[in-house]
């Protein structure tokens, strides 16, 4: 895992890998799959301060966090913030998948190929984003997303991006 972030960090220093900046307003206009599968614009289907995980079922490092993801959905549970993760997979192997979790957090699928700025080239990779869009942090590769300490942080990046 250490060599992997390595690698990642050194490409994304070289300018060889696109990085979403803080402040950058990702583009919103795309589609995505419910789990019921139904299509929503991306607007449509969040709101408020996301935290959005990129994910597939192929991706082991990806599958081995939704756990916490879920953990931290509850964590939120009530607030202005919201967690989502976005599978960038086929909705048939997202739900195959989805049924050997003991709980998931909120799931979307990529209905069509999210525009470049998001970064799928790299999973997976967590993206938090205020109501407009706009990155407040971006985290590459997995993370213990139910532990109280990253918890903590989610909340001030959203009290920093909202001013409350």
């Amino acid at each position: 895992m250490a060599r992997l972030a390595l690698v990642v960090a050194t490409l994304l220093a070289a300018g060889a890998l696109p990085a979403q900046r803080v402040g950058e307003v990702l583009p919103g206009r795309f589609a995505v799959h419910t789990l019921a599968g139904d299509t929503l614009p991306w607007s449509d289907a969040t709101s408020g301060t996301r935290v959005v995980n990129l994910w597939a079922t192929w991706c082991t490092p990806c599958r081995a966090e939704l756990p916490g993801l879920a953990a931290l959905a509850d964590s939120l549970s009530g607030s202005p913030i919201s967690v989502v993760a976005l599978a960038l997979d086929r909705p048939a192997a997202v739900r195959r998948f989805l049924a050997t979790l003991p709980k998931a957090p909120p799931i979307l699928i990529e209905h069509e190929p999210l525009p470049k700025a998001w970064g799928r080239w790299a999973l997976p990779v967590t993206i938090i984003l205020d109501a407009e869009d706009r990155v407040l942090h971006t985290h590459f590769g997995a993370a213990r997303w139910d532990d109280p300490a990253v918890i903590a942080s989610v909340r001030a990046l959203h009290a920093a991006g909202t001013g409350r």
